[in-house]
């Protein structure tokens, strides 16, 4: 039996392009075991992009410090939640989206994720994107790396999890190009497909030009789950 599978860690409020790839798979392995450093400029589980004054503008969540460990299990990473600095979050969304299309039918998404599930980051932004998979009639299944009993690192983490799970075919982003050794796939008899996604455009109602790869809260906002759905299954 035919199964496609894809990775990745539980972004912060992600971006279209992960709901896209994760809508191609018949199963989502949420990367929540790994270790990370939360202050890396790439890693995406505590920031994104939002239009703010009609400009892409980094919006961010502050995590625990923990002065003893720089790379820290993501599914241990506690969020500060700040009042002041949760308040500052959602009234910069609620000002610069509440005259959007959609605003009172997305609001909720935002203030859902600050008052509700505790404060374990990994948590929360699975909720995110589980909630937005439901409304936008995603029904890939979705299981957690950390129940897996994963083991090794790198490439060969990632074909242990394929393999655990049965899949014949690994999904991946485009970005993993640069590092992935498709061989060693090959080599376990999974096939490795590329989600070469090009981001459709969509009218922004606080910009004067589109502007793509910010977090799926943009596309909600100006069009709706059921214009987001339509939108992400025409591209």
């Amino acid at each position: 039996m035919l199964k496609t599978v894809t990775i990745h860690q539980p972004d912060f409020m992600p971006w279209l392009g992960l709901f896209n790839k994760i809508n191609k798979a018949d199963e989502c392995i949420i990367l929540n075991h790994v270790t990370n450093n939360p202050k890396a400029a790439e890693f995406w589980c505590r920031r994104v992009k939002m239009l703010i004054g009609g400009k892409e503008h980094w919006m961010s969540v502050t995590l625990k410090k923990d002065e003893n460990e720089t790379f820290i299990p993501i599914n241990k990473m506690e969020l500060q939640m700040d009042e002041r600095a949760v308040d500052k979050f959602i009234q910069s969304v609620q000002l610069n989206y509440k005259k959007a299309p959609y605003f009172k039918e997305t609001f909720y998404l935002i203030e859902s994720y600050f008052s509700s599930f505790g404060t374990n980051m990994n948590e929360k932004n699975t909720w995110f994107i589980k909630e937005v998979m439901s409304k936008l009639g995603i029904s890939t299944k979705v299981v957690y790396s950390s129940d897996l009993n994963p083991a090794y690192t790198s490439n060969e983490m990632l074909i242990d999890l394929l393999k655990k799970q049965k899949s014949t075919t690994y999904l991946c982003g485009s970005g993993a190009s640069g590092y992935q050794k498709d061989e060693l796939y090959l080599n376990e008899g999974i096939q490795v497909k590329y989600n070469n996604f090009v981001h459709p455009e969509y009218k922004q109602f606080n910009s004067t030009h589109f502007i793509k790869g910010l977090s799926i809260i943009d596309p909600l906002m100006n069009l709706g789950f059921n214009g987001t759905s339509e939108l992400l299954y025409a591209s």
